[in-house]
């Protein structure tokens, strides 16, 4: 017999279960944007040091320092501005 704790564990390890592949999806389709539209200039490990890098004008920045740079907060409206333009 299932008690009711065993039952709310069993439903609890499955919500945390489909949560957790839920973020998995999230991660890959992000990086996978990163790979396919950022890592040319700023490399795989988002250094600056992508394949494109000694052909540009200005280096890429190191985003792995971003957040740090800016109080621990990744600034996205700053972000969003220099990708397309407006900065």
């Amino acid at each position: 017999m299932i008690t009711p704790v065993i039952k709310w564990l069993i439903v609890a390890t499955i919500i945390v279960a489909f949560s957790a592949v839920g973020r998995a999806q999230e991660i890959d389709a992000g990086k996978a944007a990163f790979l396919s539209s950022c890592a040319a200039c700023h490399g795989e490990d988002a250094k600056g040091d992508g394949f494109l890098n000694s052909v540009l004008k200005t280096p890429p920045a190191d985003l792995t320092t971003l957040a740090r740079r800016n109080d621990g907060v990744f600034p996205i409206a700053a972000v969003n501005e220099i990708i397309d333009g407006a900065r």
